[in-house]
């Protein structure tokens, strides 16, 4: 990935400036084409088991690396290669290799990496495919694709207002999209969700005209289409629901400014946290009770220790701990029986597989569901055996209070909600969570909470009910 990104703006340099770079030394020029040609294009006609090109039995998952990479080896061969022959070789094979992203996607569009790896993984998809596009005269175009076109607008569905994006997985809750791309992306496939929202997040930008950041060939595209995008006035309404049936994601918007995103999906996915069930709910699109999302990457976050890191673990989402059990991670421990009624605007599922077996789970049904005025969710279960008192989680940050049992308020962005809950089913703890990562100090500040409700006594079966709305 590091070699690709230098790669190519080396490559946009000898496509600019070869004449000038020879008249200083030839040997310039020379050796920047040879370099390309050792470590990057030699490599890839020649080797097959990069794991994120997606040929072997070996590459499994087939993430944003895939996008990532390809788009830089294909600005490179489009720049450097004067053999047609290699050049149409080198490009029939990126275009394999991207079809294995495709393929492995969801053909609902979800982005199982989360809403930062957007830009990365159907982010650089559209710019490989505009790539072929324009290198072609327009004969490689599947831009109408239904999927090409879910892979851009999910980014769009996942937007809550005011900067901030649902984070499930390795996202981050306020993250910046890249608008000049998601224009493009719009104009690319007539999505006016697309572009409506590019528009939105213009406007609301420090300085609209400034120059736009990324990598060499995503700046000269957005300088090439900045007159358009400043002059375009598409406007797009926020949908009142979203499924992927795939990904078993949903996202509800409601009335009285609740907007709620919920999941089912397994503990394998690409950047996992074990968040089978979780419920991230917004109000006037701030988050109140909130995923944390992904601390800064270090070693563990991508080792045998991942799990060690309490932010990918089940206790720390808005979640049950059953028996003193956390929820597992492997794509075994999964979601069953998920199910989104649109008329009804809930959102169901049982996570019982999601648990290991000894926590002793027959069923855990929890249902989500959006009312004109409070969100209403429902936790349903039976156990094969009671070993511990169930304990409740729920993150948030802000002030959080308990004015009397049964009731927590939270006040954060000039937002107050309440939850209510059943008094003589539970007690409540609220324990402060030391934010000292930069990446999560940044979003939160320096501290958030974790509600939990203890229950005060445990069956073997029975349900319980949270009712967040408005104080």
């Amino acid at each position: 990935m590091g070699a690709g990104k230098v790669a190519s703006l080396l490559a946009w340099i000898y496509y600019f400036l070869k004449p000038e770079l020879d008249q200083i030394n030839p040997l310039i020029a020379k050796r920047i084409r040879d370099e390309v040609e050792k470590r990057v294009l030699s490599p890839y006609m020649e080797i097959d088991n990069f794991w994120w090109m997606g040929f072997t039995e070996l590459s499994g998952k087939v993430n944003n690396w895939n996008t990532w990479c390809n788009s830089y080896v294909l600005q490179c061969f489009l720049l450097l290669e004067d053999d047609s022959s290699r050049l149409a070789g080198a490009i029939y094979r990126i275009m394999d290799s991207l079809d294995c992203f495709i393929n492995y996607a969801y053909d609902d569009g979800a982005c199982e990496e989360g809403t930062f790896y957007w830009e990365y993984s159907a982010g650089r998809l559209y710019e490989c495919l505009q790539l072929l596009h324009d290198c072609t005269g327009g004969a490689i175009s599947v831009f109408d694709k239904p999927i090409i076109i879910n892979l851009g607008e999910y980014i769009v569905r996942a937007y809550a207002g005011k900067g901030w994006t649902v984070n499930f997985s390795d996202a981050t809750a306020r993250d910046k999209i890249n608008a000049d791309l998601l224009f493009r992306y719009g104009k690319a496939t007539q999505s006016k969700e697309m572009t409506g929202l590019a528009n939105q997040l213009r406007k609301i930008g420090p300085n609209s005209n400034a120059i736009p950041d990324g990598d060499i060939y995503d700046i000269f595209q957005s300088l090439l289409h900045r007159k358009e995008f400043i002059a375009d006035d598409t406007v797009c309404s926020p949908a009142s629901s979203t499924w992927y049936p795939d990904s078993e994601i949903c996202y509800m918007n409601g009335g009285d400014g609740f907007f709620v995103a919920a999941k089912g999906g397994h503990n394998g996915e690409c950047h996992n946290h074990n968040d089978v069930g979780s419920i991230i709910v917004y109000s006037h699109s701030i988050p109140v009770f909130i995923d944390p999302g992904v601390g800064t990457y270090e070693r563990k976050t991508f080792g045998k220790d991942r799990y060690s890191l309490w932010t990918m673990q089940s206790g720390y989402h808005n979640l049950p701990e059953i028996n003193n059990f956390s929820q597992k991670d492997g794509a075994e421990y999964k979601a069953s029986e998920v199910l989104f009624e649109p008329e009804r605007m809930e959102f169901s599922l049982d996570m019982a597989k999601a648990y290991p077996q000894e926590a002793k789970v027959n069923k855990w049904v929890r249902s989500c569901r959006m009312k004109n005025d409070s969100v209403v969710i429902r936790d349903s279960y039976s156990l094969a055996e009671c070993m511990s008192p169930v304990r409740i989680r729920f993150m948030t940050w802000g002030s959080v209070v308990v004015p009397e049992p049964g009731v927590a308020v939270v006040s954060v962005g000039g937002e107050k909600v309440r939850m209510t809950y059943d008094k003589t089913a539970f007690s409540i703890s609220i324990d402060p969570i030391h934010i000292d990562d930069p990446r999560l100090y940044n979003i939160w500040g320096g501290e958030i909470y974790r509600l939990s409700l203890v229950a005060r006594s445990q069956s073997l079966s029975g349900s319980y009910t949270y009712v967040i709305s408005r104080c």
